[in-house]
């Protein structure tokens, strides 16, 4: 037997009152509902809250269930778990609960309620039920305990008849349940608790109502806003929820983070590791700390740990999202129960924290950019936007490159989506996954004037490097073979390029050289894709120009079909004579690059127009300079080449003319192809028309054709 105090007192368990609307949110949930609405209806007096959703119901004796003590029909994988939800989170928010529930087959009502339990001194807890059939005939009515409940239920709440009752009933969904609650609980001024004035599409809480999870000393929104607590209620939002008639529009919370990084946990005595995301809140830096989730279901907000309760800046911005289906939640799913496991994970996410710290790099100590110019920087960057497909039967979630958060009063569908691939809602959902901040890109199919780009400013470059080294050898050998350091350590390599292999990706990433720390004997590495790292030199780092591609380019460029050195090693060649063999073919190997600048430079002016490029001015461009003057020049050729076979097809025509005129005036019937001698017009000389350019350079015309066999020759392909 339970006594009525107990519903009071049980539903003490909640101090904040969201956390017992979210009781009930949860049960829609469970019964695989798609739609929950939260209404508010101030008149007539007393105000109600109603919770409805279009789940699967319940029958007669589930419902029975559901409001007795002691019964649970929670099934495995449900967010609910003692099956005492529904009582202590209707009790919560009001004294009075009345339950409409429709399976399809029959409808039912239950009133569990405080007040009338007082008014008639009852000893034990008493529920008052009813059913009906689909056509809302009222079932067993010559039952004596259905006419008592049904005079109970009129007399106790604001449905003070059985029409007034089956109108009620009849805003049900055909499967579904609708919660009541009257007689709101008061705060301790003895005014409602809830505010509905501040927003006429949210439910808000007074500031000295506020019994959050969170452990900022500050209120946050999710504190006293009901609407922006339920966006980040589910860490996959499965169900459509509306407040007051107005959507909301739930977040993906781990892909609302900047630069996030994944970190992977197996605590003792799981079967699986789970998995910790760590990013930046670039939208609001005062908001961070860890998001705990139980089976999707947030638990604990915005926990701070470690560094983050120092009062420094060090760990501020970061949340952490962890989805914990390992750990047990309390009774009223705000905190878990603290033992082993709870301990070892708190203990996990301060070391994970930690690193994520460190990864980032952010400090002016650690060399970088400083925390205060990361967050004014934080404020240009737009990350992409997921918005879930406002469908009921769809609810795909979709990802916008370009775009902004729709509000919550605006519908968003598939077919609003720029993108084909995804603007039907029959069109697969994108890969939900995070993927942490990776220095590995795309691939992606280059153009020919690319590869031309490409192919020419490799051919530059090894110029260049070609000449620094064998400068580099020739003191070398002139020293005699002195064996220091001749690309250079600490501050001198400042600037340069590096290869960083990554053992996570399993694959080596291009960086600069930063910063030298020589207290730690540490390069501060810049990536590509802007992470910077503090690392040492080992067999994991690679000075790119300077040992890579000279090393490389000292066995001879492929681009120009210089055979490869053998290695000193294997041929067994002392010291001085490998250096004398390498800087020979060193200067046979830039002969080569300078013979083909050469002849770039005498092929580009071929008509009047086209830009001179000489050998010394391409030496004085700059990498992106040289590329795109030799792709102009390129085209320049095509064109030239138009004009020159235009010209020539001209000569021809003017020969053919004047071999008629010559036939005229010597009586001739043909002219042979040998030169002749043009009766009165002294000097002239008919006979084929030269090549217009001859010499060792005359095959680079023949753009169209196959490439000439020489080496020397760069193919425009």
């Amino acid at each position: 037997m339970t006594h009525p105090k107990y519903l009071h007192s049980n539903s003490t368990s909640h101090k904040w009152v969201f956390g017992a609307i979210a009781e009930l949110i949860d049960n829609a949930v469970d019964a695989k509902a798609n739609q929950f609405h939260i209404i508010a209806e101030p008149e007539p007096s007393p105000t109600r809250l109603i919770f409805q959703d279009n789940g699967r119901g319940m029958s007669p004796k589930i419902l029975h269930k559901m409001v007795s003590f002691g019964h649970c029909s929670k099934g495995e994988g449900d967010i609910g778990k003692y099956g005492n939800g529904f009582k202590s989170g209707a009790m919560r928010v009001g004294q009075d609960a009345l339950v409409l529930t429709s399976d399809g087959t029959t409808l039912s009502a239950a009133f569990l309620s405080q007040t009338f339990l007082k008014a008639t001194n009852a000893k034990e807890v008493l529920v008052p039920m009813l059913s009906w059939d689909k056509d809302y005939n009222l079932m067993n009515q010559e039952d004596p305990m259905v006419s008592h409940s049904l005079e109970m239920i009129n007399r106790f709440s604001p449905y003070t008849s059985h029409r007034s009752l089956k109108e009620q009933l009849s805003k049900l969904p055909e499967t579904g349940t609708r919660i009541i609650v009257i007689n709101l609980r008061l705060a301790e001024d003895e005014q409602l608790e809830f505010d509905f004035s501040k927003k006429p599409n949210d439910i808000h809480i007074k500031l000295e109502q506020e019994q959050s999870t969170s452990s900022s000393s500050d209120s946050v929104e999710v504190d006293y806003s009901l609407r922006e607590y339920c966006k980040i209620l589910y860490l996959r939002p499965v169900m459509q929820i509306y407040i007051r008639g107005q959507r909301v529009r739930p977040i993906l919370l781990t892909h609302t983070l900047y630069k996030p990084k994944i970190y992977t946990y197996k605590p003792s005595g799981a079967n699986q590791p789970i998995t910790m995301t760590f990013g930046f809140n670039i939208s609001n830096r005062y908001r961070f700390g860890m998001m705990l989730y139980n089976r999707n279901r947030l638990i604990r907000y915005y926990l701070r740990i470690g560094t983050q309760l120092a009062g420094n800046s060090i760990g501020n911005g970061v949340i952490g999202v962890v989805d914990a289906p390992f750990l047990q939640p309390t009774h009223n799913k705000q905190d878990f129960v603290t033992n082993s496991q709870y301990i070892s994970l708190k203990k996990t996410l301060v070391k994970k924290l930690a690193e994520f710290w460190e990864y980032s790099a952010l400090d002016k100590v650690r060399g970088g950019i400083g925390i205060g110019e990361f967050w004014k920087k934080a404020k240009t960057i737009q990350l992409p936007v997921w918005v879930q497909c406002d469908n009921p039967d769809c609810m795909k979630w979709r990802k916008l490159e370009v775009a902004k958060q729709p509000d919550d009063g605006v519908d968003w569908f598939c077919r609003m989506n720029a993108e084909s691939e995804h603007n039907e809602c029959g069109d697969a959902e994108e890969n939900l996954d995070v993927v942490h901040s990776s220095k590995k890109g795309k691939r992606k199919r280059r153009t020919q004037d690319e590869i031309l780009d490409q192919e020419l400013s490799k051919l530059s470059k090894q110029e260049r490097l070609l000449k620094k080294k064998r400068r580099i050898l020739t003191r070398t050998s002139k020293s005699n073979g002195d064996d220091s350091d001749e690309f250079g350590t600490g501050a001198e390599l400042e600037g340069k390029k590096v290869k960083i292999f990554w053992k996570e990706e399993n694959q080596w990433f291009n960086g600069r050289i930063l910063k030298y720390k020589p207290s730690s004997d540490q390069y501060q590495i810049e990536y590509e894709d802007g992470d910077i790292t503090w690392e040492s030199r080992g067999d994991h780092f690679k000075l790119v120009y300077e040992e890579e591609n000279l090393r490389r380019s000292s066995r001879g460029p492929k681009l120009i079909g210089g055979e490869e050195a053998a290695s000193d090693e294997e041929d067994g060649i002392d010291d001085g004579t490998a250096l004398i063999r390498e800087k020979k073919h060193l200067d046979e190997s830039f002969d080569k690059i300078k013979y083909i600048l050469d002849s770039l430079s005498v092929l580009l002016p071929i008509h009047e127009t086209t830009v001179l490029l000489d050998y010394d001015q391409i030496l004085e461009f700059d990498e992106k300079r040289f590329c795109k003057a030799i792709i102009e020049s390129h085209k320049q050729i095509q064109e030239n080449k138009r004009k020159t076979d235009s010209e020539i097809k001209s000569l021809e025509d003017d020969l053919n003319r004047w071999k008629m005129e010559v036939s005229a005036l010597t009586g001739s019937g043909s002219v042979g192809t040998e030169a002749k001698t043009v009766s009165g017009v002294p000097g002239l000389n008919v006979g084929p028309v030269p090549s217009l350019v001859t010499g060792p350079l005359s095959p680079l015309l023949n753009l169209e054709g196959p490439p000439p066999s020489s080496s020397h020759v760069i193919n425009f392909v």
